[in-house]
């Protein structure tokens, strides 16, 4: 693996990066006077900020890790396996955005009172938040490693505290406290506006990786050589599926995968707050299509790089190098000084998603749990109470990775994600079908979803039971899983129980079975259990809300809202220019013994980034009309 350069700009970058954020959390702080300011934006939010933010909470920094492995050593398949979210953001938008913004208003989980009834309400909110905070704690932990592991980060003897071999645990800390400082002060507004920002760093730092990587093309035939070169060392490079030794990647996975990725981007929390968090109907649907588009061209920017370097890089292998591609491609590839742009580019992938996740929990937290048994709290304590639950979701996850970590340097973590990946393949379906459902269908009775509920998590915990202790049954589950990675394109032949213990350990079956069993139990609670005339009736109302022609819906909301002129786009332009203008000036000033190839690259990245900040800060001009706005609480 080539040798860390980083210079003093590079540190200097990320250090600016990180002082940027908080600017925007202080710019917003006195615009928060209620919690549905704080956790939905008063419903106020610019479909195209809330369509990015959409996006830029759909991924993380792994996904930079995953799919560059999967692109190089399994070639086009990785794009095609992607591309699902493409389908899911469009059954989203489609299906669910509109629904979801007339459902809720503070909480995504909010309208499951009125839907099922508190039980099942109070159970998604207790299953969800652990399951949320592991989750967050692996994507903090997943920018640990990357930074410090693959882009080689090392602290230098004699810098106090910041001690060589700290450096996993100090990334976890501060970009934690980073994310809580503007999250915590800003509410939803301050983390979309930084959701925006951060999306014009990775834009810039993806392109310009993007454009080395075509040129480091040109001694093997340039782009024109490039499919036969690839072809030659894979046949299989573009096919639909390609099976390898990194990776088996089939039909039932596709399917499996489809379908995960679809349950998640039309019920995660975070995602339903943005569709809650615009004006109307067809904003919130606009909110799924931008995203929609920008996961249509994501491939070509962020993992066009990798699927090239197969030629390029030719060399490098899946049991040595796995999960080090990215890494090795931005090592070889990126001149001095803009290492630290794309580190900082690496940062935004996953605080833009804990940020929003904070943001949610904190909402969960706040909405179905402190206001039930604080029903009388005034709105001044509420949102102190929702700023101070935001710190603690924040914080626990904070801790939580900081012991991933010290099981990361015992040796432990491999381990750990595989476990975690199956426990979210078992609680995902019992928890987004009754949530989606429960939207279109008035048939359902209250029973059903706390029964999927039950039967959904019930069937996935056995099946994971006995895939984990699949030595107890004689069956080694990990042999068999070797050998399939070994021998690609060929067919283990097993007998029934090896087969079915195996599989129960795969995506593809344990999604199948916690969704069948999911829908079985809300067909027996449907049946077994009658609503009374008070459910039925609340259920019915809620219909009401859910079907009413947008016009009325429309029309009763303007009485309510009063005129504003606010636009975003200065303290987007303020921010991303500050950083753009840092960036160019340390090209010049803080890179010793760069070449003169380097620090041009490097300039002419500042300039044009600095171009695209005023271009914004223009917008304001051509685009502000009067709109409205919830007026603030007296």
């Amino acid at each position: 693996m080539p040798e860390s350069r980083l210079y003093p700009a590079d540190y200097l970058i990320i250090l600016a990066f990180f002082a940027a954020l908080p600017v925007v959390g202080a710019y917003f702080v006195r615009r928060m006077t209620n919690i549905k300011d704080f956790f939905s934006g008063g419903a106020s939010l610019p479909w195209w900020l809330s369509g990015i933010s959409f996006y830029m909470a759909s991924f993380s920094t792994w996904a930079f890790v995953a799919y560059s492995d999967m692109a190089y050593f399994n070639g086009l398949s990785a794009y095609y396996y992607y591309w699902c979210g493409v389908v899911g953001a469009f059954a989203s938008a489609a299906f669910f955005a509109a629904r979801w913004r007339r459902a809720s208003t503070t909480s995504p989980l909010e309208y499951i009172r009125e839907r099922y009834g508190n039980g099942v309400r109070q159970s998604l909110a207790w299953i969800g938040l652990p399951l949320r905070i592991f989750d967050n704690a692996m994507r903090l932990f997943a920018i640990a490693v990357l930074v410090t592991v693959t882009m080689g980060l090392r602290f230098r003897e004699g810098w106090i505290l910041f001690t060589p071999g700290t450096e996993m645990y100090w990334m976890v800390v501060i970009a934690g406290v980073i994310i809580l400082a503007y999250t915590f002060m800003g509410g939803l507004w301050a983390i979309v506006v930084t959701d925006f920002v951060q999306f014009l760093v990775i834009l810039s730092a993806v392109i310009v990786l993007l454009i080395l990587s075509v040129m480091a093309l040109e001694p093997h035939g340039g782009l024109a050589g490039f499919v036969g070169a690839a072809q030659a060392r894979d046949p299989n490079f573009f096919k639909f599926f390609n099976e390898t030794k990194y990776m088996r990647l089939d039909g039932r996975f596709l399917i499996a995968w489809l379908a995960i990725i679809t349950m998640s981007l039309s019920s995660g929390w975070v995602l339903v707050q943005r569709y809650y968090s615009v004006k109307t109907d067809r904003e919130a649907r606009k909110v799924g299509y931008l995203a929609m588009t920008l996961l249509i061209l994501t491939p070509f920017l962020l993992w066009m790089p990798a699927l090239l370097a197969r030629v390029y890089l030719p060399e490098l292998d899946p049991m040595t190098h796995k999960n080090k591609v990215y890494g090795i491609i931005t090592l070889t590839l990126l001149p001095a000084g803009m290492m630290g742009m794309l580190i900082a580019a690496m940062f935004s992938a996953t605080m833009s998603t804990l940020g929003g996740d904070f943001n949610a929990m904190g909402s969960v937290m706040t909405t179905d749990i402190y206001k039930l048994l604080r029903p009388q709290s005034t709105p001044r304590k509420d949102l102190i109470a929702g700023r101070l639950l935001t710190i603690l979701a924040g914080g626990l996850t904070i801790c939580i990775t900081l012991y991933i970590v010290h099981l990361f340097r015992s040796g432990a973590q491999l381990t750990l994600f595989e476990m975690m990946t199956k426990l979210f393949s078992i609680f995902l379906p019992p928890m987004a079908i009754p949530m989606l459902v429960g939207l279109w269908s008035r048939k359902l009775n209250s029973a059903s979803g706390l029964f999927g509920l039950l039967f959904g998590i019930i069937a996935g915990l056995v099946a994971f039971f006995i895939n984990f202790n699949a030595a107890w049954f004689g069956v080694d589950t990990r042999e068999i899983g070797r050998w399939l990675l070994a021998n690609p394109w060929q067919t283990l032949d097993l007998n029934w129980k090896d087969f079915v213990i195996y599989n129960l350990g795969q995506t593809w079956l344990i999604t199948s079975l916690t969704a069948l069993a999911t829908i079985v139990g809300m067909a027996l609670g449907n049946r077994l259990v009658a609503d009374n005339e008070a459910r039925r009736q609340q259920i019915a109302e809620l219909f009401h809300r859910l079907e009413r022609p947008e016009e009325a819906v429309i029309a009763e909301r303007a009485q309510k809202l009063k005129e504003v002129t606010f636009t975003p786009f200065p303290i987007i332009a303020y921010v991303f220019g500050g950083f753009a203008f840092v960036f160019l000036l340390l090209q010049w000033t803080a890179t010793a013994g760069a070449t003169g190839r380097d620090r041009t690259i490097g300039t002419i990245t500042g300039v044009c980034m600095l171009l695209v900040a005023v271009g914004i800060y223009l917008l304001q001009f051509l685009v502000v009309r009067p709109r409205r706005e919830p007026p603030a609480s007296q």
